[in-house]
């Protein structure tokens, strides 16, 4: 099973669990103090589909992984979570159902802000560093608009001055998220967070450009790793370039 498949059978797991949590809290509805017979036969009609939607989100999993998602030990604690959320949510509308919107609004505010908005991580070029035929290197990498503003991914283009000899250094930031978390689990996002150079002080430490990626942790269930290359100036001949890509576990320049 690769990551895709387990990323479409992760989801699907939940989702069976999500149904089976909402059957359950509509089921316990027929228990509601003054429940007429039409009230009780609507919500355990309900119950009824609602299963047959686990059922198929079940069956859904099962042929995306072979069952072996069922087998994952780790997954069951989220299952759980989401279960005895959706049940009280569907057992108590106005005491559960609130809360429970409540927190997806901070979920998907959560994906946009902290991981959505960063582009995927890429084993492709990071940056082209190129010698414009005199003393300018022209550094081009993707940068996001959010910096001024927006939030989308958007290519931008950094033009430095860099005197024969200097060297330039570029760290590559890359987030992932942890494999049990819905939606996002397992996705890998990067981005160009810094360049320096040893002759373009501009702010006392030598730093070009800078920008502010994903922020790593236990609270936000990712972890991140950087990479740097150095590339000296003085081996770009007028009208050549070079680019930075990340293989494997490091940059390298071609």
């Amino acid at each position: 099973m690769n990551s895709e498949q387990f990323s479409l059978a992760r989801d699907l797991f939940y989702l069976n669990w999500a149904f089976i949590g909402a059957a359950l809290g509509c089921f316990l509805k027929r228990f509601k103090r003054n429940a007429g017979v039409s009230y009780i036969n609507r919500t355990l009609t309900f119950a009824i589909i609602l299963v047959s939607g686990a059922v198929a989100a079940a069956a859904g999993a099962v042929i995306v992984s072979g069952g072996a998602i069922f087998l994952d030990s780790a997954l069951y604690i989220p299952a759980l979570l989401i279960l005895v959320i959706l049940a009280a949510a569907f057992r108590f509308p106005l005491a559960g159902g609130l809360p429970l919107f409540l927190l997806s609004g901070v979920f998907i505010v959560w994906l946009a802000f902290s991981l959505l908005r960063y582009p995927p991580a890429s084993e492709g070029r990071l940056a082209l560093i190129s010698n414009d035929g005199g003393r300018r290197i022209l550094i081009d990498f993707e940068t996001l608009s959010g910096e001024n503003g927006g939030s989308k991914p958007a290519r931008g283009q950094s033009v430095l001055t860099v005197p024969a000899g200097s060297v330039i250094e570029i760290t590559y930031t890359e987030v992932s998220s942890v494999p049990y978390f819905p939606i996002v689990g397992g996705g890998l996002w990067g981005l160009v967070t810094e360049i320096k150079s040893n002759a373009e002080d501009l702010d006392g430490s030598g730093t070009l450009y800078t920008a502010r990626g994903p922020t790593p942790g236990p609270l936000s269930g990712t972890v991140s790793r950087e990479f740097k290359s150095s590339t000296p100036s003085q081996t770009l001949k007028p009208g050549q370039s070079v680019s930075i890509y990340k293989e494997g576990g490091a940059l390298i320049s071609r």
